[in-house]
Order: structure tokens, then sequence, then C-alpha cells
């Protein structure tokens, strides 16, 4: 579940601009033939624009692009790793605007399209003891093929999403 809340400006009322910060936490546990446990917490913030559609309804395309930040830790047969993830994302989506009747309230279901760029993934894994007895720290770069082989993370990955919004005001507030 990630939790959101954005400012929004009202150019006009077939245009609106949104400034979105989110944070997102994420635990999981596989116990499938190996003892994975994963926790992760991002933080991120995103501008986006919708315009309505010239169709005599409260139709629009919604679009931005934001950063997104992910640190975590991930445990894997009794290996300790801690992550950073860093992706750039440009979300398009179709959504529609039910306002309530005699309040300053709007519902808002959209569904679409969303495209991701990692930046940076790395892991950091304690390995032993150098030279100097100080604990040996080894990074990875997840994204590299020199690092992970031929498994490595993918940099680009599209999806689709869908969510709604509660417009009150100025004020959205979605999931």
């Amino acid at each position: 579940v990630t939790a959101r809340a954005q400012l929004q400006n009202s150019e006009a009322e077939s245009v609106f601009n949104t400034l979105e910060v989110a944070y997102s936490p994420t635990t999981m546990n596989v116990n499938f033939g190996i003892d994975l446990k994963l926790k992760l917490n991002s933080i991120g913030a995103e501008w986006s624009q919708a315009r309505a559609l010239p169709l005599g309804f409260p139709l629009y395309v919604h679009y931005g692009v934001g950063l997104q930040y992910t640190m975590g830790k991930m445990e894997i047969f009794a290996s300790d790793s801690k992550l950073n993830i860093l992706s750039a994302k440009v979300p398009v989506n179709l959504m529609y605007v039910f306002e309530i009747p005699n309040t300053n309230l709007s519902l808002m279901p959209y569904a679409g399209l969303n495209s991701r760029c990692n930046i940076l993934a790395q892991s950091k894994d304690k390995e032993g003891l150098d030279d100097s007895g100080q604990e040996k720290i080894v990074t990875t770069d997840l994204l590299s093929k020199d690092d992970m082989g031929n498994e490595p993370f993918n940099r680009f990955v599209f999806g689709w999403q869908v969510g709604a919004k509660v417009s009150y005001d100025r004020f959205l507030l979605g999931i």
C-alpha cells in the first residue's frame, strides 16, 4: 500500500497540476526452498498534469514524471545486504472525475501505464574482515552484467497501475 498526499493547482477546469510526495513501505518473506526476507522503504516526489479530453464528459489524460529512492535490507541464506535504488518514473493514465454534488469533493479513479528507469541499484554486503581487521564491505551494481552475470536487474520496467484519488479543494489523497 502506498500513501500519497498531493497539492493541486487548477489552471482551468480542463487542466490541473499536482505535486505528489509518497512513502511506500514493503515487507516480504519467502520460505519456498530459500529463506528470503525483504524490507524496503521508498520515498518519492512526482509532478503530474491532467488535461481534459474534448469528449463532453470529465475524462482526463493524466501524465507526469517523478523520482523514487528505495532503501532497505534483504536477508537471504543468513546473508545480509543493504539495498539502494534510485528510479525515474513516467506514468500515463486515463482518469474520470466524479463531482459530488453540493460539496467540494471529487472522486477520481484512474488506470494506465507506468514506466520506470532504474538509474542506480546497489547492494552492500559484509564479507568478513580485511587485513587490518576492519569489516570488509563489498558493493555490487545490481544493473551491471559484470557484477550480476546474466541476471542483472532490469534498467527499464513497464507496467500498469490502477488507483483512485479524492479531491477536497486544493488537496488530493490517493491510493
